[in-house]
């Protein structure tokens, strides 16, 4: 799901998130990254950041995938990740916000219940970070999720 507004630079999105299950079938055979994940600054599949909130593998992540490469078109590189086990069959609360910071860096930060679980700053280097407004997003792989109160707010640095 991706909104159809495209204004959203620096927000937070919050909604409450209830993993059912993962799922794999002949066609989509279990991969590390199955679960959930949000979309910021969305200008495409190929030109997004990405907050993996929830994976089969137990990793919580933040990447930023650029146009050109292997995977639909683009490269996917990983701003940071961690560790973090998500409990199934409950609400919990989920929070990720994105804001420019001085330096044209992008900072990212994600709260799973009430625990800050990651936070990433994207600097110029290997992949020039996603500075303008675009569109935000949920998606799942692989798994059955419930998702409610699906909000997006201003964020300020």
């Amino acid at each position: 799901m991706i909104t159809r507004q495209a204004d959203f630079a620096d927000v937070q999105i919050g909604f409450d998130l209830r993993i059912a299950g993962l799922v794999t079938t002949p066609r989509t055979p279990a991969t590390a990254y199955d679960g959930v994940h949000v979309f910021l600054r969305y200008h495409s599949d190929r030109h997004l950041y990405v907050a993996s909130i929830y994976r089969r593998d137990g990793v919580v992540a933040v990447k930023e995938k650029v146009p050109g490469g292997p995977s639909n078109g683009g490269t996917y590189y990983t701003l940071a990740e961690a560790r973090h086990k998500m409990p199934w069959h409950r609400w919990i609360p989920v929070s990720v916000s994105i804001v420019t910071l001085a330096g044209r860096a992008v900072r990212i930060a994600m709260t799973i219940g009430s625990r800050l679980v990651l936070t990433a700053t994207s600097h110029p280097g290997r992949a020039a970070p996603i500075l303008t407004a675009g569109r935000v997003g949920l998606r799942g792989d692989n798994c059955e999720f419930y998702c409610r109160d699906f909000t997006v707010s201003a964020a300020s640095p």
